[in-house]
């Protein structure tokens, strides 16, 4: 399950819309990402929650067949 609306907003508004690897703005171009993945225990927090663009996150980590995208 992904963070609520309001943990999403405060970190997309926390961030500026701007990816926190690239520093690049974003726009709707941004996705909020689990710094702690939920199968290891984390929780859908703003302090676990990690604004990336579509390419960091793809690179963020390895495959894991557990998040909806791989």
């Amino acid at each position: 399950m992904g963070f609520p609306p309001e943990v999403k907003e405060q970190a997309l508004i926390a961030c500026k819309r701007h990816c926190v690897i690239c520093e690049e703005s974003k726009g709707k171009k941004i996705e909020c990402h689990h710094i702690m993945p939920r199968a290891n225990g984390g929780e859908n927090t703003f302090d676990n929650c990690i604004p990336l663009c579509f390419d960091c996150h793809e690179e963020i980590g390895s495959y894991n067949p557990k998040h909806p995208k791989g």
